[in-house]
């Protein structure tokens, strides 16, 4: 910038009368303070271009690191999904047996259910009857001798007989059956 002036600085320092070593002089100090300024900027600026390509580095690095970190994320993430997709197959099909299981099971409680309920209803609608008879004839055994209740599926009491033993020799002999039809 000085030395553009130069020969400006010249012709006002000759009208001024200031001899133009004063001039050159002061422009030489001007000039190396100048050089001086901008070798120190320079060196500044050296200093920051080298810190900042340690710190770009670095973040270069750290971005390399952080890729790899995703893309370990991402292949992790792949995995659980195709496994979480693998399990959901496999309980839907768990679920699915064990629901035909369960509706099997059903299907033999309600066909054994309706059997017994038949074999009830048959054991219910039997009809039945108790009978009795004497076999010995003595006179001490006296009433009906032979009687049955009637066909039932709630039967009745036979018809009465009494018992009349006493000390005398022989007795009566009894007999039960019961029959169902």
């Amino acid at each position: 910038m000085i030395l553009k002036q130069l020969p400006r600085i010249l012709a006002i320092s000759t009208l001024m009368g200031m001899s133009i070593l004063a001039h050159a002089d002061q422009a030489l100090q001007e000039l190396e303070g100048y050089v001086i300024d901008n070798a120190q900027a320079i060196v500044d600026a050296e200093e920051n271009r080298q810190a900042l390509q340690r710190e770009l580095r670095q973040l270069r690095e750290e971005k390399q690191q952080l890729k790899a970190i995703v893309e370990q994320l991402v292949t992790r993430l792949g995995n659980l999904t195709q496994e979480l997709g693998r399990v959901k197959k496999e309980d839907i099909a768990d679920n699915r047996s064990k629901a035909d299981q369960a509706q099997n099971t059903a299907n033999d409680a309600r066909t054994k259910a309706i059997q017994a309920k038949k074999m009830a209803s048959s054991a219910l609608s039997t009809e039945c009857r108790i009978c009795f008879q004497e076999r010995e004839g003595s006179s001490q055994c006296q009433g009906t001798r032979s009687s049955c209740s009637g066909w039932s599926s709630n039967p009745k009491w036979t018809s009465p007989f009494r018992d009349d033993t006493d000390n005398r020799g022989g007795g009566c002999q009894y007999q039960w059956k019961i029959e169902c039809k």
